[in-house]
Protein backbone atom coordinates (compact mmCIF):
# COMPACT_ATOMS: atom_id res chain seq x y z
CA UNK A 1 0.00 0.00 0.00
CA UNK A 2 2.32 2.44 0.64
CA UNK A 3 6.12 3.01 0.88
CA UNK A 4 8.72 5.17 2.54
CA UNK A 5 8.22 8.83 3.19
CA UNK A 6 10.42 10.83 1.28
CA UNK A 7 11.86 13.64 3.60
CA UNK A 8 12.59 17.19 1.59
CA UNK A 9 12.33 20.46 1.93
CA UNK A 10 8.77 20.94 0.39
CA UNK A 11 7.94 18.12 3.33
CA UNK A 12 9.69 20.50 5.84
CA UNK A 13 7.89 23.76 4.92
CA UNK A 14 4.78 22.03 5.01
CA UNK A 15 4.83 20.14 8.63
CA UNK A 16 6.01 23.47 10.04
CA UNK A 17 3.13 25.13 8.27
CA UNK A 18 0.79 23.15 10.28
CA UNK A 19 2.54 23.21 13.79
CA UNK A 20 -0.26 25.65 14.28
CA UNK A 21 -2.85 25.88 12.07
CA UNK A 22 -6.28 28.16 13.10
CA UNK A 23 -9.46 26.02 12.17
CA UNK A 24 -13.15 26.78 12.10
CA UNK A 25 -15.64 24.32 13.65
CA UNK A 26 -19.37 24.86 14.64
CA UNK A 27 -20.93 23.22 17.76
CA UNK A 28 -23.45 20.62 16.84
CA UNK A 29 -26.59 22.04 18.92
CA UNK A 30 -28.95 22.06 16.32
CA UNK A 31 -27.08 19.11 14.82
CA UNK A 32 -30.27 16.67 13.42
CA UNK A 33 -30.69 14.21 10.36
CA UNK A 34 -33.97 15.94 8.97
CA UNK A 35 -33.51 14.86 5.32
CA UNK A 36 -31.73 12.93 3.04
CA UNK A 37 -29.13 14.88 0.72
CA UNK A 38 -26.91 11.97 0.65
CA UNK A 39 -27.05 7.69 0.74
CA UNK A 40 -25.37 8.01 4.43
CA UNK A 41 -27.99 9.94 5.61
CA UNK A 42 -30.05 7.48 7.95
CA UNK A 43 -33.51 8.81 9.09
CA UNK A 44 -34.73 6.18 10.32
CA UNK A 45 -30.99 4.78 12.47
CA UNK A 46 -31.33 8.69 13.45
CA UNK A 47 -34.76 9.31 14.79
CA UNK A 48 -35.15 5.97 16.48
CA UNK A 49 -32.83 7.09 19.08
CA UNK A 50 -32.27 10.58 17.98
CA UNK A 51 -31.51 11.80 21.74
CA UNK A 52 -28.97 9.43 22.38
CA UNK A 53 -27.50 10.28 18.84
CA UNK A 54 -27.73 13.81 19.65
CA UNK A 55 -25.78 13.69 22.80
CA UNK A 56 -23.15 11.09 21.07
CA UNK A 57 -22.60 13.61 18.55
CA UNK A 58 -21.81 17.07 21.24
CA UNK A 59 -19.18 14.23 23.10
CA UNK A 60 -17.84 13.15 19.63
CA UNK A 61 -17.56 17.15 18.53
CA UNK A 62 -15.96 18.34 22.07
CA UNK A 63 -13.49 15.30 21.50
CA UNK A 64 -12.41 16.46 18.16
CA UNK A 65 -12.23 20.53 19.37
CA UNK A 66 -9.60 19.13 22.07
CA UNK A 67 -7.85 16.76 20.01
CA UNK A 68 -7.12 19.91 17.75
CA UNK A 69 -6.04 22.09 21.11
CA UNK A 70 -4.03 19.34 22.69
CA UNK A 71 -2.13 19.36 19.18
CA UNK A 72 -1.40 23.23 19.63
CA UNK A 73 -4.11 24.36 16.94
CA UNK A 74 -6.22 27.02 17.35
CA UNK A 75 -10.01 26.54 17.13
CA UNK A 76 -12.39 29.16 16.36
CA UNK A 77 -16.13 28.66 16.58
CA UNK A 78 -19.14 30.02 14.87
CA UNK A 79 -22.20 30.54 16.33
CA UNK A 80 -24.56 27.37 14.95
CA UNK A 81 -28.19 28.63 13.61
CA UNK A 82 -31.33 26.99 14.23
CA UNK A 83 -32.75 25.02 11.32
CA UNK A 84 -29.39 24.52 9.89
CA UNK A 85 -28.70 21.38 11.14
CA UNK A 86 -26.01 20.39 8.42
CA UNK A 87 -24.11 23.80 9.06
CA UNK A 88 -21.70 21.87 11.83
CA UNK A 89 -19.97 20.62 8.33
CA UNK A 90 -17.56 23.26 8.30
CA UNK A 91 -15.56 22.12 5.57
CA UNK A 92 -18.57 22.91 2.91
CA UNK A 93 -18.64 26.83 4.24
CA UNK A 94 -15.82 27.85 2.09
CA UNK A 95 -12.22 27.37 0.35
CA UNK A 96 -9.52 29.95 2.00
CA UNK A 97 -6.43 30.33 0.64
CA UNK A 98 -3.45 33.14 1.63
CA UNK A 99 -6.34 35.08 3.27
CA UNK A 100 -8.91 34.68 0.81
CA UNK A 101 -12.14 33.11 1.10
CA UNK A 102 -14.56 31.64 -1.87
CA UNK A 103 -17.60 31.32 -0.17
CA UNK A 104 -19.79 28.68 -1.04
CA UNK A 105 -23.43 28.17 -2.94
CA UNK A 106 -25.15 24.98 -2.23
CA UNK A 107 -26.46 22.76 -4.47
CA UNK A 108 -29.28 21.21 -2.60
CA UNK A 109 -32.06 24.13 -1.02
CA UNK A 110 -31.67 22.31 2.47
CA UNK A 111 -28.51 23.97 2.29
CA UNK A 112 -28.81 27.48 1.38
CA UNK A 113 -29.59 28.66 4.27
CA UNK A 114 -26.74 28.32 5.62
CA UNK A 115 -25.00 30.68 3.46
CA UNK A 116 -26.49 33.78 5.00
CA UNK A 117 -24.67 33.04 8.04
CA UNK A 118 -21.38 32.41 6.36
CA UNK A 119 -21.15 35.76 4.54
CA UNK A 120 -21.61 37.53 8.33
CA UNK A 121 -19.27 35.45 9.49
CA UNK A 122 -16.52 36.11 7.06
CA UNK A 123 -17.54 39.84 7.14
CA UNK A 124 -16.05 39.69 10.47
CA UNK A 125 -13.51 37.14 9.76
CA UNK A 126 -12.50 40.04 7.11
CA UNK A 127 -13.17 43.20 9.52
CA UNK A 128 -10.58 40.98 12.29
CA UNK A 129 -8.30 41.02 9.73
CA UNK A 130 -7.98 37.17 9.95
CA UNK A 131 -9.76 37.16 6.21
CA UNK A 132 -8.03 39.49 3.80
CA UNK A 133 -10.58 39.34 0.77
CA UNK A 134 -14.07 37.83 0.40
CA UNK A 135 -15.31 36.19 -3.10
CA UNK A 136 -18.46 35.02 -4.68
CA UNK A 137 -18.87 32.47 -7.64
CA UNK A 138 -21.51 33.84 -10.06
CA UNK A 139 -24.87 32.80 -8.73
CA UNK A 140 -25.91 29.88 -11.34
CA UNK A 141 -22.92 28.31 -10.22
CA UNK A 142 -22.88 25.66 -7.22
CA UNK A 143 -19.34 25.41 -5.03
CA UNK A 144 -19.31 23.42 -1.56
CA UNK A 145 -16.45 24.43 -0.36
CA UNK A 146 -12.86 22.42 1.07
CA UNK A 147 -15.77 19.42 0.67
CA UNK A 148 -14.74 19.76 -3.21
CA UNK A 149 -11.50 21.90 -3.01
CA UNK A 150 -8.68 20.04 -1.36
CA UNK A 151 -5.93 21.87 -0.17
CA UNK A 152 -2.62 19.64 -1.62
CA UNK A 153 0.14 21.04 0.10
CA UNK A 154 2.99 18.52 -1.08
CA UNK A 155 2.00 19.92 -4.62
CA UNK A 156 0.66 22.95 -4.07
CA UNK A 157 -2.56 22.91 -5.85
CA UNK A 158 -6.00 22.05 -5.23
CA UNK A 159 -8.08 18.78 -6.14
CA UNK A 160 -10.85 20.16 -7.30
CA UNK A 161 -13.80 17.46 -7.64
CA UNK A 162 -17.59 18.03 -9.54
CA UNK A 163 -20.81 16.60 -10.88
CA UNK A 164 -22.41 15.48 -7.14
CA UNK A 165 -22.40 18.84 -5.73
CA UNK A 166 -20.25 21.34 -7.37
CA UNK A 167 -20.44 22.05 -10.96
CA UNK A 168 -18.11 21.93 -13.29
CA UNK A 169 -17.67 25.29 -14.22
CA UNK A 170 -17.84 26.01 -10.86
CA UNK A 171 -14.79 23.61 -10.55
CA UNK A 172 -13.01 24.91 -13.65
CA UNK A 173 -12.61 28.35 -11.68
CA UNK A 174 -11.59 27.47 -8.02
CA UNK A 175 -7.63 27.49 -8.81
CA UNK A 176 -8.30 31.02 -10.77
CA UNK A 177 -10.17 32.43 -8.34
CA UNK A 178 -8.32 31.78 -5.33
CA UNK A 179 -4.57 32.39 -7.34
CA UNK A 180 -3.04 28.48 -7.38
CA UNK A 181 -3.43 25.47 -9.64
CA UNK A 182 -5.89 23.17 -9.77
CA UNK A 183 -7.03 20.14 -11.10
CA UNK A 184 -10.61 18.80 -11.59
CA UNK A 185 -11.77 15.00 -10.68
CA UNK A 186 -15.28 13.99 -12.03
CA UNK A 187 -17.39 12.13 -9.17
CA UNK A 188 -19.24 9.81 -10.64
CA UNK A 189 -21.02 7.95 -7.28
CA UNK A 190 -23.64 9.41 -5.05
CA UNK A 191 -22.09 7.75 -2.34
CA UNK A 192 -18.68 9.83 -2.82
CA UNK A 193 -20.45 13.15 -3.19
CA UNK A 194 -18.11 15.11 -2.09
CA UNK A 195 -14.00 14.25 -2.78
CA UNK A 196 -13.30 14.83 0.88
CA UNK A 197 -14.61 11.43 1.43
CA UNK A 198 -12.69 9.57 -1.51
CA UNK A 199 -9.48 11.99 -1.17
CA UNK A 200 -7.11 12.60 0.82
CA UNK A 201 -3.71 14.27 0.02
CA UNK A 202 -0.85 14.64 2.88
CA UNK A 203 1.74 16.45 3.25
CA UNK A 204 4.93 14.58 2.21
CA UNK A 205 3.20 13.76 -0.75
CA UNK A 206 1.06 10.57 0.10
CA UNK A 207 -2.68 10.63 -0.96
CA UNK A 208 -5.18 8.27 0.65
CA UNK A 209 -7.71 7.77 -2.44
CA UNK A 210 -10.86 5.49 -3.08
CA UNK A 211 -10.65 4.32 -6.60
CA UNK A 212 -13.67 3.34 -7.33
CA UNK A 213 -15.37 7.09 -6.72
CA UNK A 214 -13.49 8.51 -10.19
CA UNK A 215 -14.08 7.95 -13.76
CA UNK A 216 -10.92 7.10 -15.76
CA UNK A 217 -9.84 10.54 -16.77
CA UNK A 218 -10.24 11.20 -13.14
CA UNK A 219 -7.91 7.94 -12.12
CA UNK A 220 -5.33 9.14 -14.53
CA UNK A 221 -5.01 12.48 -13.39
CA UNK A 222 -4.52 11.38 -9.87
CA UNK A 223 -1.64 8.32 -11.22
CA UNK A 224 -0.33 11.38 -13.39
CA UNK A 225 0.35 13.66 -10.41
CA UNK A 226 0.94 11.22 -7.73
CA UNK A 227 4.12 8.51 -8.16
CA UNK A 228 3.33 4.90 -7.72
CA UNK A 229 5.12 5.10 -3.76
CA UNK A 230 3.12 7.88 -2.88
CA UNK A 231 -0.72 6.23 -3.77
CA UNK A 232 -2.05 4.33 -0.39
CA UNK A 233 -5.46 2.70 -2.25
CA UNK A 234 -8.35 3.27 0.58
CA UNK A 235 -11.10 0.28 0.73
CA UNK A 236 -14.54 0.66 0.33
CA UNK A 237 -14.94 -0.44 3.91
CA UNK A 238 -12.48 2.88 5.17
CA UNK A 239 -14.71 4.99 2.70
CA UNK A 240 -17.75 3.30 4.84
CA UNK A 241 -16.04 4.45 7.85
CA UNK A 242 -14.96 7.79 6.94
CA UNK A 243 -11.35 7.20 7.24
CA UNK A 244 -10.49 9.51 3.88
CA UNK A 245 -12.41 12.19 5.92
CA UNK A 246 -9.35 12.73 7.53
CA UNK A 247 -7.26 16.01 8.60
CA UNK A 248 -3.60 16.13 8.03
CA UNK A 249 -1.60 19.06 9.99
CA UNK A 250 2.20 18.20 9.51
CA UNK A 251 2.97 14.68 11.05
CA UNK A 252 -0.57 14.11 13.14
CA UNK A 253 -3.03 13.02 11.35
CA UNK A 254 -7.06 12.70 12.91
CA UNK A 255 -9.30 10.36 11.54
CA UNK A 256 -12.73 8.30 12.58
CA UNK A 257 -10.42 4.79 12.35
CA UNK A 258 -10.76 3.10 9.29
CA UNK A 259 -8.76 -0.57 8.59
CA UNK A 260 -5.74 -1.94 10.34
CA UNK A 261 -4.36 -1.56 6.53
CA UNK A 262 -5.49 1.41 5.85
CA UNK A 263 -3.77 3.00 9.94
CA UNK A 264 -0.45 0.77 9.08
CA UNK A 265 0.31 2.29 5.94
CA UNK A 266 -0.32 5.56 7.36
CA UNK A 267 2.09 5.31 10.29
CA UNK A 268 5.14 3.30 8.25
CA UNK A 269 4.66 7.02 5.85
CA UNK A 270 5.66 8.61 9.26
CA UNK A 271 2.35 10.07 10.44
CA UNK A 272 1.08 9.93 13.98
CA UNK A 273 -2.31 8.54 14.20
CA UNK A 274 -5.20 10.11 16.51
CA UNK A 275 -8.50 8.18 16.24
CA UNK A 276 -11.42 10.77 17.17
CA UNK A 277 -14.73 8.28 16.34
CA UNK A 278 -18.26 9.71 14.85
CA UNK A 279 -20.77 7.62 14.28
CA UNK A 280 -23.05 9.96 15.06
CA UNK A 281 -21.70 12.48 12.53
CA UNK A 282 -21.74 9.43 9.47
CA UNK A 283 -25.02 9.12 10.39
CA UNK A 284 -25.31 12.52 8.08
CA UNK A 285 -22.51 11.49 5.88
CA UNK A 286 -19.75 13.36 7.12
CA UNK A 287 -16.73 12.94 9.44
CA UNK A 288 -13.48 14.42 10.53
CA UNK A 289 -13.16 16.80 7.81
CA UNK A 290 -16.17 17.62 7.16
CA UNK A 291 -15.75 19.00 10.48
CA UNK A 292 -13.21 21.27 9.88
CA UNK A 293 -12.68 24.20 7.86
CA UNK A 294 -8.85 25.39 8.09
CA UNK A 295 -8.58 29.41 7.69
CA UNK A 296 -4.90 29.92 7.40
CA UNK A 297 -3.46 28.06 4.10
CA UNK A 298 -0.92 29.30 2.70
CA UNK A 299 0.93 28.43 -0.41
CA UNK A 300 4.80 28.47 -1.00
CA UNK A 301 4.68 30.99 -3.45
CA UNK A 302 2.95 33.28 -0.31
CA UNK A 303 4.68 32.76 2.50
CA UNK A 304 8.28 33.05 0.59
CA UNK A 305 7.03 36.48 -0.08
CA UNK A 306 5.72 36.93 3.36
CA UNK A 307 9.67 36.05 4.74
CA UNK A 308 10.71 38.62 2.13
CA UNK A 309 8.51 41.38 3.31
CA UNK A 310 9.24 40.70 7.09
CA UNK A 311 12.72 40.90 6.64
CA UNK A 312 13.39 43.64 4.02
CA UNK A 313 9.97 45.51 4.24
CA UNK A 314 8.03 46.18 1.15
CA UNK A 315 8.79 47.26 -2.64
CA UNK A 316 7.76 49.14 -4.82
Amino acid sequence: MLLNRQVGQMEVDQTSQHRSATLLMCPPDHFDVTYQINPWMDLDGWHDERDLWRKRAMAEWTALKETYERLGHTVLTIAPAHGQPDMVFMANCAAVMNGKALLAHFRHPERQGEEPFYRHYFADLHARGIVKDIAHLPDDMVFEGNGDAVWDPYRQMFWVGYSQRTSAAAAAHVGRVLGVEATTLEMVSERYYHLDVALAPLSGGEVVYLPEAFDAKGLANIERRVAPDKRILASADDAADFAINLVNLGQDIVLSGGTSELQDALRAAGYRLHIVPTPAFQMAGGSIYCLTQQLDWKSARQRRAGAVYGRFGRFG
